[in-house]
């Protein structure tokens, strides 16, 4: 059965990934909004990310193949905008999964040396560093627990989050194609 909550939260980081890219694209990047509002979408789809692995040593070969497929796709779109950082946040994340059997058996652990790799060997002009999206993924299941009130606020949003919740790599992978071809001045003609 699936937790509304759960898909409230996951919509709304889609929401505001889709959001910052927008802002990032089609209207000059106003940084402000980018670093403050839009910024915690990708923290917070870990998260989530996380808590609903948490049950689970190894994510399914099958979610792990759409996942892997949909970046190679995302990776294609985002060469095409020249905003966007050079690696997409797909294939982190699908880079990143590989390392939750561990994260799963030791979270407390995994989150600190994740830290260590992030600031000890930065990788540059990426976006975001996998060992950064593991530890927000580690953190799910202790931050998302059900008796926290992140969950009770998120049950409380519209039901439209919700909806965008269920399909996020649908909505990612849609708002990239959208950019492109607004932004390719050969589409209009």
């Amino acid at each position: 059965m699936r937790d509304r909550s759960i898909d409230a939260l996951r919509g709304l980081a889609v929401l505001l990934m889709v959001l910052d890219h927008m802002l990032a694209g089609l209207w000059g990047d106003p940084v402000l909004l980018r670093v403050t509002v839009t910024r915690v979408s990708l923290p917070l789809f870990m998260l989530v990310a996380g808590y609903l692995l948490r049950n689970r040593p190894r994510p399914s070969w099958r979610r792990y193949a759409q996942l892997c497929g949909a970046a190679a796709v995302s990776q294609l779109l985002v060469s095409r905008l020249d905003y966007m950082a050079p690696i997409d946040v797909l294939p982190i994340i699908a880079i990143a999964l590989l390392g939750w059997p561990l994260a799963w058996r030791w979270p407390v652990e995994s989150i600190v040396v994740c830290l260590v790799l992030v600031s000890t060997f930065p990788i540059g002009g990426l976006g975001y560093h996998p060992a950064h999206v593991l530890a927000l993924m580690a953190c799910g299941p202790f931050l998302l627990a059900d008796h926290l009130p992140l969950r009770r606020w998120a049950s409380k949003l519209p039901r439209p989050f919700a909806w965008a919740g269920r399909f996020p790599l649908t909505l990612y992978l849609g708002h990239l194609a959208l950019l492109v071809l607004v932004g390719d001045g050969s589409a209009a003609t």
